[in-house]
């Protein structure tokens, strides 16, 4: 293995960044094509472009001089063999150690980390030629056409992984995936590109793998650390109006439970993974208040909620403390449901968070009350939902009185 010291022109700021290239030799993918193998490590050193005093030309001559240093010193490492990929590690595979942190997230979490993984896998077919194959942990292989390879044809998507390893992802294939998660993934039911908010989790995942590889030195270098995070651009959040809620309270739904669980959710918020685990032990009873004790899901705090009169009704039955209040919960016949109160928006079950929200907001709720209620931990998450509210729009631009 070589090391060299390059630069980097920052055009934006005028300066040079300073990095180390090592170089480990190549390698033949299985198309046929030779690999370069290199690994980069950044050093946080700049030379000014043009410097104008002694002190900025002193400050280069440092910078060149503490950069020349470490370039020796990473060689030193080497020959003691101190430095470089850990070949011999279990977890080398990329999508096999993606999965083992996937398997330790919990519920919807889960879920997102193994739909990233499965765009990686597309793009990894795609982006290196490595075949159509997807190798099953038992050992079958199954050969799909990259039309077919949808969703319902991977059943088993926690046994799946390639031959994608650590040191074939360089700066060029994060910057290329990038791209393909934000202008070649096609949501499913949308038939558009994917949300950048999706787009930004499955990259922040993807991106998460490097930085815990690194602490457990599996590799020495972030290859995603120059490459920009998607940024998310806002979009409509649905919600109910009063109105729909009640067209929904007044019409059948097949699936009780469902119907029950989300209206006391609309007059709750709760989201539905922590509707899901709500059992009658988190609900204190007395004679003046109900209220629900639980831990978040998603955040893991301690959340109290004062239950609504009206909200009551949607419990049901009190049975004992270790049964769930909703059971069994699927959010399946929404559609039917949405459709057959005449309503035209496409409704999801967060949708009756949003709901509570801007119900909340245009009550006169203030938004520091607001976030205790719906569990934020900053202020900030919240005020997204002030700007969804037209009766507070309308009651605010006409506070003026006539001049």
């Amino acid at each position: 293995m070589t090391v060299k010291l390059r630069q980097r022109k920052q055009n934006s700021k005028g300066r040079t960044s300073l990095y180390l290239e090592f170089y480990r030799g190549k390698t033949t993918l299985p198309d046929g094509k030779t690999k370069y193998l290199r690994d980069y490590e950044y050093l946080d050193l700049f030379l000014i472009e043009k410097p104008k005093t002694a002190i900025d030309r002193q400050q280069n001559k440092q910078n060149l001089e503490l950069a020349n240093t470490i370039r020796a010193q990473r060689e030193l490492d080497i020959k003691n063999n101190k430095f470089g990929f850990h070949t011999d590690r279990k977890d080398t595979n990329f999508i096999s150690y993606f999965y083992h942190i996937a398997q330790k997230k919990e519920g919807g979490t889960k879920a997102m980390w193994l739909n990233a993984i499965r765009q990686l896998i597309y793009f990894a077919y795609e982006e290196l030629s490595l075949g159509r194959e997807l190798t099953m942990f038992s050992g079958e292989i199954i050969r799909l056409d990259m039309g077919e390879l949808e969703v319902k044809h991977i059943k088993m998507l926690d046994e799946i992984h390639t031959n994608l390893t650590f040191d074939m992802i360089d700066e060029r294939f994060c910057e290329n995936y990038r791209e393909h998660l934000l202008t070649k993934v096609i949501n499913p039911r949308t038939k558009e590109n994917l949300s950048t908010t999706t787009a930004n989790i499955y990259f922040t995942y993807f991106h998460c793998c490097f930085k815990q590889a690194i602490k457990e030195r599996i590799i020495q270098f972030d290859p995603c650390i120059n490459t920009q995070s998607i940024s998310v651009i806002e979009g409509v959040r649905n919600y109910l109006t009063l109105g729909e809620i009640r067209a929904l309270a007044n019409t059948d739904c097949k699936n009780k439970v469902l119907k029950r669980a989300f209206l006391f959710a609309c007059l709750v918020g709760l989201r539905i993974s922590d509707v899901r685990k709500l059992k009658w032990s988190d609900i204190k009873q007395d004679e003046k208040q109900w209220s629900i004790s639980f831990n978040q899901k998603k955040t893991k705090k301690l959340q109290y909620l004062p239950i609504p009169e009206q909200a009551k009704k949607y419990l049901g039955e009190t049975e004992s403390p270790d049964t769930l209040v909703f059971y069994p919960l699927s959010a399946y016949a929404l559609k039917n449901w949405a459709e057959k109160a005449g309503l035209k928006k496409h409704l999801s079950f967060h949708c009756s968070r949003h709901s509570f929200a801007v119900l909340q907001l245009e009550a006169g709720t203030s938004l520091v009350t607001l976030k205790n209620l719906l569990g934020h931990s900053r202020v900030e998450t919240t005020m997204k939902y002030a700007k969804i509210t037209d009766g507070m729009l309308q009651k605010a631009m006409t506070a003026i009185p006539e001049i």
